[in-house]
């Protein structure tokens, strides 16, 4: 049997963590995508009318319902006062501006963790660790260019892959995209050699 709205919606909300400066580019991504499931995003990062109905003042307060039940002890007394802990979006602005795209030293964090990623001679197990280090890079939004980061992937594999990797190079779709790259990368069989393709 299919899951109702709201067992979708609960199950969403229990996989938030509780904010902390550690588990910011994870909490950011989850709440943003309960969030939107939930129908409030555009609440918590578009400013609030000077005068809300009724309707928009009930989803304001939903939003910092759910934002503040996510928030650490810590992490609320950082980020709520008296001054918007009825706004979503002045709450939203400062969790962001306080823990994540205006910290430079989280950006250059999550850089590092992304551009020390080894490759240990498992394809899958290299690509997941890429994917969710880039998710954790997307969220905090270092403005990095995607053949940049494209570039970055490919230079972790080894030579012996080199006759895969090559042609990926000259392919657009793949070099504008690091998911399209990490994908197409999922699909190499490490036994195939230079000979068979």
């Amino acid at each position: 049997m299919p899951k109702s709205n709201d067992e979708e919606s609960n199950e969403s909300f229990s996989q938030i963590p509780l904010l902390s400066a550690e588990n910011y580019p994870e909490w950011v991504l989850r709440m943003k995508i309960h969030l939107r499931h939930v129908g409030l995003l555009d609440i918590c990062t578009t400013p609030s009318p000077a005068v809300p109905d009724a309707d928009y003042k009930r989803k304001m307060y939903d939003a910092v319902n759910i934002i503040a039940g996510k928030l650490s002890s810590p992490s609320f007394m950082e980020v709520v006062n008296s001054d918007n802990e009825l706004d979503p979006y002045l709450i939203w602005n400062k969790i962001n501006s306080h823990f994540g795209m205006k910290a430079a030293t989280i950006k250059a964090k999550v850089w590092l963790e992304f551009t020390r990623i080894p490759f240990d001679g498992d394809l899958k197990s290299f690509t997941s660790a890429c994917r969710k280090s880039l998710n954790e890079l997307e969220s905090v939004d270092p403005q990095i260019p995607p053949d940049v980061l494209v570039c970055c992937i490919l230079g972790k594999i080894p030579k012996r892959y080199h006759h895969l990797v090559d042609p990926l190079i000259h392919d657009q779709f793949i070099i504008q995209s690091p998911h399209n790259t990490l994908t197409r990368i999922e699909q190499f069989d490490p036994r195939q050699d230079q000979k068979s393709l």
